[in-house]
C-alpha cells in the first residue's frame, strides 16, 4: 500500500502476496524489495516515476526456511535476512544469483529483524538483530 501523507490517501500498488513482511527501498536504484515470510521469497520491483511498481524479479532466499525482515548492504548488492524458523541470519545476493546463502549468525531465538548502523558517526559493519520467543 502506498500512503500519501499530504493527501491522507492510500493506494494498493501490489496485492496477492503471501505473508508480506519486510520491505526495503534501494533509493539509489529505485527498487522496492518485499519478503514473503511464509514462502521464504524475495520480490524486487522497480519504483516508477508515478510511484507505481513493476515487478522485476522473484526468487527464493537461499538456505532459509522463513525469511522475516531484512536489510540491504550499503551498496545494495546483498540482503541480510532474519530466518525466524531456523534461528539465523543469512546473507545472499540481492539480484537472486546466490545458489547458497552465507550464514552470518546462528543459534538465535526466533530472529525477526536485521539492521546496520547507519548515518554520520555510525559503524556500518555493526549488525543489530531483534529476537525473542514466539507469541503462540
Amino acid at each position: 500500500i502506498l500512503i500519501d501523507v499530504e493527501s491522507n490517501s492510500t493506494t494498493v500498488v501490489v496485492d496477492g502476496l503471501e505473508g508480506a513482511d519486510g520491505c526495503v527501498i534501494d533509493q539509489e536504484r529505485q527498487y522496492l524489495y518485499i519478503s514473503e515470510v511464509l514462502r521464504g521469497r524475495v520480490i524486487r520491483y522497480a519504483i516508477n516515476a508515478d510511484n507505481s511498481l513493476t515487478e522485476l524479479l522473484r526468487f527464493f532466499a537461499p538456505n532459509m526456511r522463513m525469511l522475516d525482515d531484512f536489510c540491504l548492504s550499503a551498496d545494495g548488492s546483498q540482503i541480510y535476512g532474519a530466518d525466524y524458523r531456523a534461528g539465523k541470519v543469512v546473507v545472499f545476493n540481492s539480484d537472486g544469483s546466490s545458489r547458497r546463502g552465507v550464514t552470518l549468525m546462528e543459534g538465535l531465538l526466533n530472529p525477526t529483524s536485521v539492521r546496520f548502523e547507519i548515518g554520520p558517526g555510525f559503524n556500518s559493519s555493526v549488525v543489530f538483530v531483534s529476537e525473542g520467543r514466539p507469541l503462540i
